[in-house]
This record gives structure tokens, sequence and C-alpha cells, in this order.
């Protein structure tokens, strides 16, 4: 099942090169390391190891084998000063900090969001919601972001880019101070 909502059966999906591809939202993972390269999933399918024997393939299963598993993440390193700021705080943010993570960056990260809330995946809403909760819809949960050192500054907005002395500033409106940054997303 795709890991996205885990309602779709990838035995439908189409193989291209080494993605497969999931018939209805077009996410696409990689068969190899089982990552998405494709969203709306963010999550990565569980991989088995397999041989031939005597001409059959066989898989071999772990007795309680995952249905998911999270992406492999580099932890912040307090030790490591570079700063990246990233403005928005929709799923083109999120997948920007997760990316910044994979690619193993330890540095701050700092998402500058006027929403009042962690990125949602608006793909999810169905018409059948009425006993969902705002959780629900979540790309990740905001303890996510916390475990991987990613700050968000809620319902707060960029008003102008500052530099002084070869340093480089973000400054929040509404909010009487500044970010520095190394780098701007």
């Amino acid at each position: 099942y795709n890991p996205y909502d885990f309602s779709i059966e990838l035995k439908d999906g189409l193989l291209l090169h080494n993605k497969l591809m999931c018939p209805i939202t077009g996410s696409a993972f990689n068969i190899e390391t089982g990552e998405p390269e494709y969203g709306p999933a963010t999550d990565c399918l569980p991989i088995f190891q397999t041989t031939v024997i005597e001409g059959k393939l066989v898989i071999c299963l772990p007795k309680n084998p995952p249905i998911k598993i999270r992406p492999n993440l580099s932890p912040r390193d307090f030790a490591d000063m570079r700063k990246v700021i990233i403005i928005g705080g929709g799923p083109a943010a999120y997948s920007t900090a997760e990316n910044l993570r994979q690619m193993s960056y330890t540095g701050e990260l700092t998402m500058v969001t006027d929403k009042a809330c962690v990125p949602v995946n608006k793909d999810k809403f169905r018409k059948s919601i009425k006993h969902a909760t705002d959780k629900d819809f979540e790309m990740r949960p905001e303890e996510w972001y916390d475990d991987f050192g990613i700050n968000i500054l809620f319902a707060s907005k960029a008003s102008s880019f500052l530099t002084r002395k070869k340093n480089y500033f973000l400054e929040i409106s509404g909010h009487n101070y500044e970010l520095e940054y190394d780098a701007l997303c």
C-alpha cells in the first residue's frame, strides 16, 4: 500500500525504470531504496531482501513487516553554526526542510510562515472528513519538527532583507527582531 494514505494498492502502479508510480496519487518510489521521489507521499516504502533460488524469487520478510519507514534525516548539530531560513509554511517549505536534513545538513533551520499551524497536506481533504481532526492533515506532527531541530516562526511575515558588514538578515514584520542567515529558501 502507498504509505501516503494506506488505501491505494501499489500493485496496480506503473514501473518506469527504477520508479514505482502510484496509480492514483502520482507518488513515485525508488524500488531500490523505497524512498519517495515524487510526492505527495513523504514516507518510504519498506524494502526487503530478495534472492533467486532455483529460478524462483524468494522474498525475506520479517515477522512483523513495517508498512512505512520514515526517511533517514540528520539531526541538528549545535556545533554547526550555519543558518538557513525557509520562507513559507506549506508543503514546499516542509519538503525543503526535510530534503536539507536528508542531505546531511545539520545547521540551524528556521521556517518563517504567516500561518498559525504546521504545514497541512491539502490533497488529503476528502468529502468524508466529518470525523477528522486537524492532526489528520498535517504533513508531519509538530513534534517531528522538534525532533529534527526545525524551528517554525508561526504568524510571522518576512518584511525586508538587510545586509550589514557582509552578514545577511531577515526582518520579521510585526515583531521587533531580525534573523541572521547564511542561505535563504
